[in-house]
C-alpha cells in the first residue's frame, strides 16, 4: 500500500506544476502521501502483533534489524559502490560520515532516509503506546496523538533553522513524535477489525454524503498548510481499501511490489535525484520518465531483497 501511494504520489509531480491545479495538488498531498500510509500500516501490523501477544522486545529488535539490513544493502550499493565512484564530492567516505549515514544519524547521501532512525524510535515505543491506548480508548488516543503530531509539525516549521538543525538528538525525538498520529490511526483501525466489526459497502452507502464532503473540502481548500497536515483523507482511503475484494491485480501486482516497498523507497532518491537524474530526463515524455523510474526501482528491489532475506534467515531474524 505505501509503495503504491508513493507511485501515485509521484505520477502527477513528474508532469510539472503547470499540468494540474492547486486543488488537485492538495488532494494528492492529503490522499496519497506515502509516509502516512507507511506509518498507519506499521501501526496496524504492530497492534495486531500486540493483540496476539507477539509484540515483545525480541520481536521488535529482529524487525528493526531486518529493516536496517535492507537499508545497509541499498546504501552500500548506491553510496559506497556507485556514488563514491561517480560523484565523490556528493558521497564523502570519511569514516564518521559513513557511520552516521549507516546508522541513520545523518542524511548526506540521501535526504529520503531522514525517517529511518525516528521511525525505529517510535516503533520501539509501541508497547507503551498501545498500553496507553488500552486505558484511554480510541477517540482520546486519536485526539491526543493528533495534538502531539501537529504540535511537532509546528515546532519543526518554526524552529528548524534556528534550533533543530543544530540539536540533532532533540530533532530526532521530535520527528518520532510527529509520526505518532499515523501509528495510532493504524492501531485504531486494527483494534476496530480485531474487535469483530466490519465496514461493508452497504454501510458506506449511508455515509456517502460525509465521504463526498471530505473529498470536496480537500479539493476546494487548495493547499492550506493546516489542512495539508491533517491525514484524514489518508485514513479514509486506507479504510476503504481494506475492504476491497482480493483481485488478480492485488495478487500479482500489488503483493510483489509491496514486498519490495522499502527498497523501492530507499532507491528512488538515489536513482532519480542523486545519481541518474540525467539518464531519466533523456526520455523527455514525463509519463515515460515515471514508468522507467518505477521499473528501475523495482529492478533494484528484485536484486536486493533476496540478499536481504538470505542474511536475515542466516541470522534467524525471520
Amino acid at each position: 500500500m505505501a509503495i503504491l501511494m508513493l507511485i501515485l504520489y509521484h505520477f502527477p509531480r513528474v508532469l510539472g506544476p503547470e499540468a494540474y491545479s492547486p486543488q488537485i495538488q492538495a488532494f494528492i498531498c492529503n490522499a496519497f502521501h506515502p509516509f502516512l500510509y507507511f506509518f498507519m500500516i506499521t501501526g496496524y501490523g504492530l497492534f495486531t502483533a500486540y493483540r496476539n501477544g507477539r509484540l515483545t522486545w525480541t520481536y521488535l529488535f529482529k524487525r528493526t534489524l531486518r529493516l536496517y539490513i535492507t537499508f545497509w544493502l541499498v546504501l552500500a550499493l548506491f553510496a559506497v559502490c556507485l556514488g563514491s565512484w561517480m560523484f565523490p564530492d556528493r558521497f564523502p567516505m570519511a569514516p564518521l560520515t559513513v557511520l552516521g549515514n549507516f546508522i541513520g544519524w545523518r542524511w548526506d547521501y540521501s535526504q529520503y532516509t531522514w525517517f529511518l532512525l525516528p521511525y525505529f524510535l517510535i516503533t520501539l515505543s509501541t508497547p507503551w503506546i498501545f498500553k496507553v491506548m488500552d486505558k484511554i480508548g480510541n477517540v482520546l488516543s486519536i485526539v491526543v496523538s493528533f495534538v502531539i503530531s501537529m504540535g511537532m509539525t509546528w515546532l519543526i516549521g518554526k524552529f528548524y533553522e534556528s534550533y533543530f538543525c543544530h540539536h540533532i538528538v532533540i530533532y530526532l525525538v521530535v520527528l518520532a513524535l510527529q509520526m505518532l498520529m499515523g501509528i495510532v490511526a493504524g492501531a485504531v483501525l486494527a483494534r476496530y477489525y480485531l474487535s469483530g466489526h466490519e465496514l461493508t459497502w452497504s454501510k458506506l452507502r449511508g455515509k456517502n454524503a460525509l465521504v463526498w464532503l471530505l473529498l470536496v473540502a480537500a479539493f476546494l481548500l487548495k493547499g492550506h498548510p493546516v489542512i495539508n497536515m491533517i491525514p484524514y483523507l489518508a485514513v479514509l482511503v486506507l479504510w476503504l481499501i481494506l475492504h476491497l475484494e482480493p483481485t488478480k491485480f492485488g495478487q500479482y501486482i500489488l503483493a510483489p511490489v509491496g514486498n519490495k516497498g522499502m527498497v523501492m523507497w530507499l532507491s528512488h532518491g538515489f536513482l532519480g535525484v542523486r545519481l541518474f537524474n540525467d539518464f531519466f530526463m533523456q526520455f523527455k515524455w514525463a509519463p515515460l520518465i515515471w514508468l522507467v523510474w518505477v521499473l528501475a526501482c523495482y529492478g533494484v528491489a528484485c536484486l536486493i531483497m533476496p540478499v536481504s532475506n538470505r542474511i536475515s534467515k542466516a541470522l534467524k531474524l525471520s
